[in-house]
């Protein structure tokens, strides 16, 4: 290297664009370059922090003396580390492919913000267990489309779903949850659910049912009514403590009920029926189930 005087430090010059390096070379926008000034001969290196993940940057040096810097030495080029993505996947869509399946859609990472390469996205779905408690599970796509189908999923069960892009140093942060309105798996005048009584003790008993036929809709919350089927025939000694009838709310995520013992009129026929109030109900009617 020629100096042609003495050499007071170096200055080095980086920048994300090759052809963007040299400042008499510069054409299109204006991209900055990072320089960085080494005082002193006795250090040939410099070490940046800040940088891009998962990005290209050219790289020159000039030996500075004290009528100014030299001529630029040859560009070198270095790529970054992967980094993980700094944002979330867009325009997050959900849409019944089945009964218990759904076709959960996005748009692609953005390249701004995937930091490297995207292996795979990752889609989480969560439902109410009850007691404000959730059940979470998490599905992964094999490769990068921009796609995936849940299967296996339960009836008359809303669902909160999101996704999220990894590259090989982690994952990035996750879309905002959608609720996925097409599980609302009603119809606007469903089949009323059918309802079974087991486990019959002289004063109480266990009700089931399943869910309607018809899945267009959330069922929100369920009502359940035990009557007595002629309370005219009911002796009066037997119904002190207790009721001709009750009438209960349920959970939608909830498809039983407990009728406590000691609750019921021993050797009495009664009628079980339940209904979805949210989707006016009221103006149907059910075969009741005697017990």
């Amino acid at each position: 290297m020629l100096t042609n005087g003495i050499i007071t430090g170096y200055i080095v010059y980086c920048n994300t664009s090759a052809n963007q390096v040299y400042p008499e070379q510069r054409i299109g926008p204006n991209i900055p370059t990072i320089r960085s000034v080494v005082n002193g001969t006795t250090m040939a290196s410099t070490f940046y922090t800040g940088l891009n993940p998962f990005t290209q940057y050219s790289c020159y040096v000039c030996a500075n003396s004290s009528v100014g810097e030299g001529s630029p030495s040859m560009i070198v080029t270095a790529r970054t580390d992967e980094g993980v993505p700094s944002g979330a996947p867009s325009n997050v869509v959900a849409l019944t492919a089945a009964p218990t399946s759904v076709n959960v859609s996005w748009d692609q990472l953005p390249t701004t913000a995937r930091n490297g390469i995207i292996i795979t996205y990752e889609v989480k779905y969560s439902w109410p267990l009850g007691d404000g408690q959730l059940g979470t599970m998490y599905v992964n796509t094999s490769g990068t489309p921009n796609q995936l189908v849940l299967n296996n999923l339960q009836e008359c069960v809303q669902y909160t779903i999101s996704v999220r892009a990894y590259t090989s140093q982690g994952p990035g942060p996750f879309s905002r949850d959608i609720l996925d309105s097409s599980l609302n798996m009603y119809a606007q005048v469903p089949q009323l659910p059918d309802v079974l009584p087991n486990s019959l003790t002289a004063t109480s008993a266990n009700l089931t049912w399943s869910c309607p036929l018809e899945k267009n809709y959330t069922v929100i919350s369920y009502s359940v009514n035990v009557t007595v089927n002629n309370p005219s025939s009911v002796d009066a000694d037997c119904v002190y403590g207790k009721h001709l009838s009750y009438y209960f709310t349920v959970p939608g995520y909830q498809r039983y009920l407990c009728i406590m013992s000691m609750s019921l009129i021993p050797f009495t026929s009664y009628s079980f029926e339940c209904q979805c109030p949210q989707l006016q109900q009221s103006s149907l009617d059910m075969e009741p189930t005697n017990m």
